[in-house]
């Protein structure tokens, strides 16, 4: 059951029927909010990165919105929640980037989307003019994160937590084991 479930979802047979559920739940999202208060900066942010070309930003995320589900069935819809509302950012080779805000504002739902944990319900998000979607395996090798939790295992040696991400950054065999000694050196 496991193998065939990882078939379907690294075959993108799952978007597709994700795809298809949400086309079918079209009329449970919210629409966009017209009225929203947005800083000046964000506003001229979102100007930027429209006028930016993909392939000149390291990251481009545009339009960006994500919208959960609650509830369960016909009988019991539940009331969606906009996590995301939308927002749009550029960044340039070499910048630190964070998200301040404050509780329930998106941030952690934002990041998600970036590492593909989460999809997003519209919006696109560009790595070095690649799509996201399409081109996951190799947009996840670009990407660095540091998540809100350890993500170390506790179980395993300092050696073995980093061949682990290594192997997940698509490092090739012959070059990790001097890499990892050199890290912890």
């Amino acid at each position: 059951m496991w193998s065939i479930l990882l078939i379907v979802i690294e075959t993108g047979c799952g978007r597709k029927i994700k795809e298809l559920i949400m086309d079918l739940n079209k009329n449970r999202f919210p629409a966009e909010k017209q009225s929203l208060d947005i800083d000046p900066d964000v506003t001229e942010e979102a100007k930027r990165v429209a006028k930016t070309d993909d392939k000149d930003l390291q990251i481009k995320v545009t339009n960006l919105r994500k919208v959960y589900l609650r509830g369960s069935g016909p009988c019991n819809p539940g009331k969606p929640l906009c996590a995301v509302e939308n927002l749009s950012f550029g960044l340039q080779k070499g910048e630190c980037f964070a998200l301040l805000g404050v509780n329930g504002a998106g941030k952690s739902t934002t990041f998600k989307i970036l590492t593909a944990e989460e999809e997003a319900t519209s919006g696109s998000i560009k790595i070095q003019g690649m799509d996201m979607i399409k081109d996951f395996q190799k947009c996840r090798k670009l990407i660095g994160y540091c998540p809100q939790y350890n993500p170390l295992f506790d179980t395993l040696s300092v050696y073995e937590n980093i061949d682990y991400f290594s192997r997940i950054k698509g490092i090739p065999y012959n070059c990790r084991y001097t890499l990892i000694e050199s890290v912890i050196e």
